[in-house]
């Protein structure tokens, strides 16, 4: 989707220039994404290979740069570190492809790279290589850091976005992380197909990809897919536990009753604790094992965070 220059240069424009009309989708050339470095260590080739998810050659007041774009939904505590492994990889190619005779007078093409993070939890931590280094004292202020330029979809103001399909999505994620299971909240947002499918992809929503992809209709009523999906959902529950039979059916349903009741238990005490409990933490609790989630009850307590108590589940 944000291979097309005009959709690439509109959110890019929102997330850095607050809408300004700094990049111009005509002044935009798409590049292969495949970065390859050689080099010999203990007497042997080595190869190390990245593939970014975009980049573009860009000209800005007449200056060309070079412009990465990493799509993410989800936490990326090494993000940083890639985005420093990207930007490294492009200026040595760049220095590579001067011949030897002319590298002293070589200057490169600049380099940037950012994020647009899709996920429902809200990105606290990296946003610079420093934030995952200890560094000594002495030397604060003094090493280089990596700017990760890491921005969250759900804080992007529509405003600044004049392409109508960049916008229609970026509005219908936002709206989606805000209707908490009510589709009476969703009831007038239709998508084009294009886009339908983009959000879920965005949102993380494997099976509701599958699910758009079947509409037959270029325009998606999210409230009818999100309900005959909710649908479709439960049925298949139902009939699976039909076919584990009756007796086996009854055991695993008085367990997984019991393993239900301290799930919702624990997620209304981080509720109550932290406000919000995000998509992944719930997902991640309600796959965990009995006695890990004994160990989370006793960790709520004094948790700050809910890397914190990722960090218990992993």
């Amino acid at each position: 989707f944000f291979k097309v220059k005009t959709h690439f240069a509109d959110i890019i424009n929102a997330m850095l220039f607050e809408g300004k009309d700094v990049i111009h989708a005509n002044e935009l050339l798409l590049c292969d994404s495949d970065e390859t470095i050689y080099f010999v260590y203990e007497n042997r080739i080595n190869v190390m290979e990245r593939r970014r998810d975009i980049l573009m050659h860009a000209t800005v007041n007449g200056i060309p740069v070079y412009i990465g774009l990493e799509i993410q939904s989800t936490i990326n505590y090494s993000m940083p570190y890639r985005l420093l492994l990207y930007d490294t990889m492009t200026y040595h190619l760049q220095y590579k492809l001067i011949d030897r005779d002319h590298r002293e007078h070589f200057r490169p093409t600049g380099v940037m790279s950012t994020v647009l993070y899709s996920g429902d939890r809200t990105w606290h931590q990296p946003h610079s290589l420093l934030d995952r280094i200890l560094v000594p004292e002495p030397l604060k202020g003094l090493m280089n850091t990596w700017k990760g330029n890491i921005h969250d979809i759900k804080d992007i103001n529509v405003e600044f976005l004049r392409n109508e399909k960049v916008k229609s999505l970026v509005s219908a994620v936002q709206t989606i992380y805000r209707w908490n299971k009510d589709t009476s909240t969703i009831k007038e947002l239709v998508l084009s197909k294009e886009v339908a499918i983009v959000v879920a992809v965005m949102t993380n929503s494997e099976e509701l990809v599958i699910r758009i992809e079947k509409e037959e209709r270029e325009e998606v009523d999210m409230c009818q897919v999100l309900e005959e999906f909710k649908l479709e959902s439960e049925m298949r529950g139902l009939e699976k536990g039909r076919s584990l039979g009756l007796k086996q059916g009854i055991k695993q349903g008085l367990d997984q009753g019991v393993k239900q009741g301290k799930i919702q238990t624990i997620v209304n005490q981080l509720k109550s604790k932290f406000g919000f409990v995000s998509k992944e933490l719930i997902m991640k609790i309600e796959e965990s094992s009995d006695d890990k989630i004994d160990a989370l009850t006793i960790k709520i307590i004094d948790a700050r965070s809910e890397e914190e108590l990722m960090n218990v589940l992993s």
